[in-house]
């Protein structure tokens, strides 16, 4: 089983300039006909449809991403100058008492992405 999350946008032209500078690639894009796009990077999938009357600061959307190396990760996006102020935002690292290192990432339209790592010894 997969999952694939589908999150709103209320500019795709934003979000797709935000993601790739993430380091996501566009492997299907939409935009003129459905307004839909699908952006991939290390085998993680994002959907994103059109939502015009989006309002970022009442978003709850969001998606888990597990990855080997959160601080890494974390080290690559946080030299796109994101801080942990206003969106898009970027939370610090830290280990959770779940066994996890995580993060958060807010894009511009509110959508949350919690990356996080399973932690050595954590069942």
């Amino acid at each position: 089983m997969r999952a694939e999350p589908v999150l709103p946008s209320a500019d795709l032209d934003d979000t797709v300039e935000f993601y790739t500078s993430l380091g996501f690639a566009v492997t299907y894009d939409d935009r003129a006909g459905d307004g839909y796009v699908i952006l991939t990077m290390d085998g993680a999938t994002l959907h994103f449809f059109e939502h015009g009357a989006l309002d970022a600061t009442g978003n709850d959307a969001g998606a888990y991403l597990h990855v080997d190396d959160a601080h890494g990760l974390h080290q690559r996006w946080s030299a796109l100058g994101l801080t942990p102020e206003n969106l898009p935002r970027l939370m610090p690292v830290e280990d959770q008492p779940w066994g996890k290192r995580e993060f958060l990432v807010v894009d511009p339209d509110g959508n949350v992405l919690r990356v996080g790592q399973d932690l050595p010894g954590a069942a």
